[in-house]
């Protein structure tokens, strides 16, 4: 996949003003630990393939976010860090992330993928430059 324009500036910057950074995924793990990784970002919650004792798949998921319950994800990381939904932004492009947007003080739809998550973000940013929602996280 291409890289989303200006993703490295963005988390940098969040990162420099001391903002804690997760991914939420319904995705796979091994993706979202990659992009961590070159990120920069502090915790990951994604889906899993299940191995056995010998390191094979299993053809088996573990299903640690699900797709029509991020929010619920977003409540529990909330939860451990100790902080309030006030403090805390969301950023999604789909009705999938509706449910986090629900869990925090500001959803912001980025580049959006349908009507819902427009009509359900408290901000909205339709281009495909990720710096452009540093106006609405970085206050």
């Amino acid at each position: 996949a291409t890289p989303i324009k200006g993703v490295e500036e963005t988390f940098r910057r969040i990162k420099e003003n001391g903002i804690r950074t997760a991914i939420v995924s319904a995705g796979l793990l091994c993706s979202a630990e990659l992009l961590a990784e070159k990120l920069g970002i502090d915790m990951v919650y994604a889906n899993a393939l299940a191995t056995d004792e010998n390191g094979y798949l299993t053809g088996e998921g573990i299903l640690n976010v699900p797709m029509n319950n991020k929010g619920g994800v977003v409540r529990g990381l909330l939860k451990e860090l100790g902080i309030e939904g006030e403090e805390a932004f969301a950023v999604g492009n789909s009705y999938v992330d509706v449910s986090m947007f629900k869990e925090v003080t500001m959803g912001i739809a980025f580049n959006p993928d349908d009507e819902i998550v427009v009509r359900e973000a408290d901000r909205v940013v339709s281009g495909k430059d990720l710096r452009e929602v540093l106006e609405y996280v970085l206050l």
